[in-house]
This record gives C-alpha cells, structure tokens and sequence, in this order.
C-alpha cells in the first residue's frame, strides 16, 4: 500500500481550516507455482536432456504489468509477460526464476517472486545379468543390464574379450554377446542419448577362459608318523572345477577333500592330479611324495621348466645330507646335472634354510629322473623321482 504526499492538490477547508488526506492503496498479488507446458511445480523439477521448447508460465498476477524472467545458463527463451517459451540447452541444468511488479510503483515491496529448481535425469547403471563367467574357445554369452534414465550401455572390453566380437567400446541398446580369446574383464556404463552423458557409475565383470591351469601348487606334509601330505593348489580363477589325483608310480593311501587330497605313502609315491571345468582338463601335475624318514620333503613345481626346488628335511647337520643328487635322462640314461651336496654345504647354497634350486634351463623337454644317493655309511635307500621338464 501507498500513501500520496499531501500538496496543493490536497482538499482543504480555506482560511486556516483543516485539510483531509485521501490514502491511495495500490495492490499487487501473490505469484502462483511456475508451470511447465501447463502443470505447476514447486521446488524443483527434473527436465529431459534434449533441446525442446517448454511454455513456461504462472498464473496472472492480480494488478501485475511487468514480469521479469531468468532461466539456467546457456538456455534462452523468447515472449513476454506472464508466458514465455524457453528453449533448454542439451544438459545443463539450474533455477528458473521469474519477478512480478507494478509498473506504478517502485517500492521492492511490490514484487512477487517465484522459482523453480531444474534437474536433468542423468544416466545410472544398476546391474547387470551375469557378474562372473567362464568362456570356453569359441564360445559367447549374452548379456543385458538395468538402468535409469538411460536408452544405451556402454560396454567396454578389456584385454581379450570381445563385446559382438569387436575389442573396443560398443554403445547399444539391447543386449550383447561376451567373447574372448583369452581372461580378461569388462565394464558397463550407462548412456542417455538425449543428454549426450555417461553415468559416473560402472559395473565391472570377470572373464575366466578356457581349461584350468593348475596355479601354486602346495604339497604340505601333515604327519610324519604316517607320511601323510596335504595336496592342493589354486583353481579360483577357472572354478568350478573337479580334481583327479592318481597314484602313477609307488603306492600310497588317498583322501580326496574336495578339490585337495590327503595322500600317505612309507616307501613314496608320484600322484598326478588332473583338474577339469566345462571348458575341458587341464595338463597334468605331479606331486612327488619322498618315502618316510627320506631326505626330501617335496620336489617342486612337477612339470617344472626353469627350476626345480628340492625341500630336505635337515640341512643343519652336514651328514644327513645325501652324498649326491644327478638328474638323468630318461632317454640317454647319462646324468645331465649333478650335485655334490658337500659342496653346496660348505657355500651355503640352501635358500629358506632347507631348499636347494636346480637349474633346468637349456635341458631338453621329456622325462628325467632326480636320484638322491645317500653316503655309503648310511642306512637310508636312494632316492628316485620321475621329474617332466616342460
């Protein structure tokens, strides 16, 4: 409400008399909610990512003649008034603001004002169909995933797999087909076309490929009064498997435990585990258990290809130490390694206190055998174990 200044125009009684004062009231309404394309919305509202025209617009102001419009940066609008079309750009998002006055009057007291808060839905990925998969040569899975506020995914492999049998990102709508050649994983993102963005979330996924490999073979003797070894090694990466373990040379009693045996044996014993997943089997391991009370406790990896790692029970006292170790050829019968255990003693050559590394670099693939002799004043027997150097 305004007041007019009292001035000559004022009524007045003359000669001394007294003057009335006539109160002006200039009015201005409240502001309604701002509508987009004809609904109204309070505090903020979500606007899909594209360039589309929206009448934005309120209600008319009750004794308004001036509306005064702001929109989020980089958008424009055209008209005037209570009505306006706004023009958004691709992906930006902000306030939508909008100031009723009265042309009549300047007082700041006299506008209305509303706002509208603008969001834009960008893309989220929530899943996909299968986290974890194993692939055989040759073979695919298809695959799909969930999101909001999205049309696409993106998919992008790593290393070697293959998404529709391409090794770079695909964008799609639908669902795709996972290959590899190999062990690898991939990402998924999600796409909004019409904001032009991807999520700032992923989901990853693991690719096993192919046969098992038996991984970190682990021979661990369990009780010395009955020679018994656990055997194991790893097979996460190509699970699920199933283990194999025979005896293939000497005897010894087995206790499968899943995908580990328990395995005893007096005299010793060579026991070859196989393991095996849809894709197919692996190659075969050999664990080499030594005969009770012998100078070894393992002889490892069997296959082995740059070395070979013998495990003896004592190294401490010098005696105990076989008088030799050769390794033979299956095919010449003549030793192409040979070791005299003195020797090694006096130079400290054990690593971890009781191993001893053989160099097989240079030796051809095949079949050899690693003969322990013991001192000619020992009761023990000599030591035979069938090695496949690969």
């Amino acid at each position: 409400m305004s007041v007019t200044d009292c001035n000559s125009a004022c009524n007045s009684s003359g000669g001394g008399g007294t003057a009335s004062l006539t109160p002006v009231i200039r009015y201005l309404g409240a502001i309604g909610n701002i509508k987009l394309n004809g609904s109204g919305y309070s505090g903020s509202q979500s606007v899909t990512c594209n360039t589309t025209n929206i009448t934005v617009s309120v209600d008319a102001v009750t004794n308004a003649t001036n509306y005064n419009w702001s929109v989020p940066s980089g958008w424009s609008f055209s008209g005037s008034g209570s009505s306006i079309t706004v023009t958004p750009s691709l992906n930006t998002q902000g306030t939508i603001q909008v100031v009723a006055t009265r042309s009549d009057v300047s007082d700041t007291y006299l506008s209305s004002t509303a706002s509208l808060g603008i969001t834009r839905p960008l893309p989220v990925i929530n899943s996909i169909s299968i986290s974890s998969m194993l692939l055989c040569s040759g073979t695919t899975q298809s695959l799909s995933a969930t999101g909001t506020n999205q049309d696409k995914f993106e998919w992008a492999p790593s290393g070697n797999i293959r998404v529709d049998g391409n090794a770079s990102t695909q964008t799609v709508s639908g669902s795709v087909n996972i290959g590899a050649v190999g062990a690898g994983t991939f990402t998924v993102k999600a796409y909004s076309t019409s904001c032009a963005v991807t999520s700032t979330n992923s989901v990853s996924a693991t690719v096993r490929y192919g046969p098992p490999v038996i991984g970190y073979p682990v021979m661990t003797l369990m009780d010395a009064g009955s020679n018994m070894y656990q055997l194991s090694y790893d097979n996460q990466s190509y699970a699920p498997v199933t283990s194999v373990y025979t005896v293939v040379s000497g005897s010894a009693s087995m206790i499968p435990n899943s995908n580990d045996c328990y395995a005893s044996s007096m005299d010793g014993a060579t026991i070859e585990c196989v393991s095996t997943n849809s894709c197919g089997n692996s190659s075969a391991y050999s664990f080499v258990i030594p005969p009770a009370g012998g100078f070894l406790i393992s002889v490892f990896p069997n296959p082995a290809s740059e070395s070979l790692t013998l495990e003896f029970r004592n190294v401490e006292i010098e005696n105990f130490l076989p008088e030799s170790i050769s390794l033979i050829s299956s095919t010449s019968r003549l030793a192409v390694k040979k070791i005299d255990t003195s020797e090694i003693f006096n130079k400290q050559a054990f690593t971890n206190g009781k191993k001893l590394n053989i160099d097989l670099r240079g030796l051809p693939k095949g079949i050899y055998y690693l003969h322990i002799t013991p001192r000619k004043d020992s009761k023990q027997k000599m030591e035979k174990i069938q090695v496949k150097v690969e």
